[in-house]
């Protein structure tokens, strides 16, 4: 890898980076979900939520995906938020750089 192409994919590893702090997951009634809640899946299983791996970009298809481990035991698994009743949404007044100029 060259030294522009390495510094080119640290500029968009930071600017991910900052397009995911710029939203939050929530629940249907608007409450923030934390690192540590446990979500019940519409199958019957259980799971911890890790954090937001995917967020929406603007004009993006994309709801944005989840990263979650079964209580049961087991690997991390990344799902789309509404399999557990969820949306992923932007903070009010927080920019990414990602943003239309």
């Amino acid at each position: 890898m060259t030294v522009a192409t390495q510094a080119q994919r640290l500029k968009w590893v930071e600017e991910e980076r900052q397009h995911l702090a710029a939203h939050r997951v929530v629940t249907a009634d608007g409450r923030e979900v934390r690192k540590g809640d446990v979500l019940p899946a519409s199958r019957g299983e259980v799971f911890t939520f890790l954090y937001l791996t995917r967020a929406p970009g603007d004009g993006s298809a994309t709801q944005g995906k989840i990263l979650v481990r079964p209580v049961a035991g087991g690997g991390d698994r990344e799902y789309y938020p509404q399999v557990f009743g969820l949306r992923v949404e932007r903070i009010a007044g927080a920019s990414s750089p990602w943003d239309a100029s």
